[in-house]
């Protein structure tokens, strides 16, 4: 995996969620930039941590102390078993979530965690890379700011119309291109949809109140956001059942 960032035309996004009042004590996407033509997609969140979801689904987050990570990674289906026995923690997604510290981690996390540091670096807005610097040993580091598996991004879906971030706290964060609007669904128990319109004025309704009469630039926004996680559902079932078709093959050679 090459590391050269530089090669790269991006351009670092902000966005207004995380000074709407209702999200200060949620996680939401404060900053990304995309990759996605080489690495993936960067981000940081409104709790002060980094991360990147890699081109090949891995997953690698940054705490806000700059120092303990997560990697997490898809675990065959085969090998689940055998990482429960090992006490390895599985998301409810399938996926394995190995903790480390920039101390502690292994080689073959090497050019990962590089590009780590080079999307936070980035993110930061340095024109030149900045790597992360540590003013402490392993006798006084810094403790987990928060447990692990930390808060990140478990998916994401562009169009011609909208940027959709699908959070682990089951939020969902959709950027308008046109006028970098937001829309932010909470699909946990309590059901609202918030739209922030481009002047960083929200709105928040109950996700089955009738926002089409109410609202009609935030019914439009919800049309164009459920249409992406349509699609986006749609071809994570036919990438499983190409998945359960290999590995059929496989067991029967």
């Amino acid at each position: 995996m090459d590391t050269d960032t530089n090669q790269i035309q991006a351009k670092v996004e902000e966005t207004q969620a995380p000074n709407i009042p209702l999200f200060q004590d949620k996680e939401v996407i404060s900053k990304y930039v995309d990759f996605s033509s080489k690495y993936g997609i960067g981000y940081k969140l409104s709790n002060g941590s980094y991360g990147v979801l890699f081109n090949d689904s891995t997953k690698i987050i940054l705490d806000a102390n700059l120092f303990n990570f997560d990697y997490i990674q898809r675990a065959p289906t085969q090998q689940l078993l055998i990482d429960a026995s090992k006490k390895v923690p599985i998301t409810s997604d399938g996926e394995e979530v190995h903790s480390h510290t920039f101390f502690s981690y292994p080689t073959s996390l090497g050019k990962k965690v590089i590009l780590l540091q080079h999307f936070k670096s980035f993110l930061d807005g340095n024109s030149k890379f900045k790597p992360i610097t540590f003013p402490f040993t392993t006798q006084n580091a810094p403790q987990r700011t928060t447990p692990s598996p930390l808060p990140h991004l478990k998916k994401w879906k562009s169009s011609s119309k909208a940027l959709l971030f699908r959070l682990t706290n089951k939020l969902i964060h959709t950027v308008f291109l046109d006028d970098r609007s937001e829309l932010i669904i909470d699909s946990g128990a309590q059901g609202i949809v918030t739209y922030v319109n481009k002047g960083g004025e929200a709105r928040s309704m109950p996700l089955h109140s009738d926002i089409e009469g109410k609202d009609a630039s935030m019914f439009k926004r919800l049309q164009i956001a459920k249409e992406m996680l349509m699609q986006q559902s749609s071809g994570q079932g036919k990438a499983e059942q190409r998945n359960k078709a290999n590995a059929k093959t496989v067991n029967n050679q």
